[in-house]
């Protein structure tokens, strides 16, 4: 669904209270678009699941790509649709586990998420962003 291929992989989620569009997190991935290295964007009114073992999903949805300078953002955007305060909510690393047409699975390695999740497309920009069970290991 989306190009990883080429760079390292950081992800960080921004908290952003826009003037327009109220209070949502952005997702923002390392990725590939038109042969260079982006921040793939997504929106979502409410913040990623985190509890381990449990399955649940949110819905996001796909917004521009943003240049690679947005990873360490923290501050206040003084105009656009944007215009409002970020902050980091968190950031990592994430591994690219399976693609598919229809849906990437990835392994988030952050300080607070952490764990297997889904991207699944289910609209032109709309995806569901889906808290994976992860299986225990019997010993």
């Amino acid at each position: 669904m989306f190009q990883y291929k080429g760079c390292r992989y950081r992800f960080v989620i921004q908290k952003h209270v826009s003037e327009r569009a109220g209070l949502h997190y952005d997702i923002r991935l390392e990725g590939k678009s038109g042969g260079r290295c982006v921040l793939i964007s997504f929106a979502a009114r409410h913040v990623p699941r985190l509890v381990s073992g449990k399955a649940s999903r949110i819905a996001i949805f796909r917004t521009d790509n943003h240049e690679l300078s947005w990873m360490n953002f923290q501050g206040r955007i003084e105009q656009g649709y944007g215009k409002g305060t970020v902050e980091i909510w968190d950031r990592g690393t994430f591994e690219v586990l399976k693609q598919a047409p229809t849906h990437d699975v990835l392994r988030f390695h952050g300080k607070k998420m952490r764990g297997i999740y889904a991207i699944v497309k289910y609209g032109e920009d709309a995806y569901l962003l889906v808290r994976c069970k992860e299986r225990q290991n019997a010993e």
